[in-house]
């Protein structure tokens, strides 16, 4: 097999879906409202079911207002049932 060209290795641009926009909205709310971070992002969590962990991230990230880094552990937190 050929090894991939340059282009064909970088990663595929993400789709921002009408559930993305709607949960980083929703989160936004819940955060200014004065819900907690790991609230919201459960909330992110049941409205995205199905949904890549890249979009996910990127909801956190848009949403819930984490660093990338604080995202990835939310993320794996609440996947691994740890909050």
């Amino acid at each position: 097999m050929a090894e991939k060209t340059k282009l064909e290795k970088q990663t595929k641009q993400m789709v921002v879906t009408k559930k993305m926009q709607d949960a980083i909205s929703e989160s936004k709310k819940l955060v200014i409202d004065g819900a907690s971070k790991v609230d919201a992002a459960k909330e992110v969590l049941s409205i995205l079911k199905g949904h890549t962990k890249k979009q996910i991230l990127h909801v956190f990230v848009e949403g819930v207002s984490l660093t990338r880094a604080g995202a990835h552990t939310y993320y794996y937190n609440l996947v691994t049932k740890k909050s």
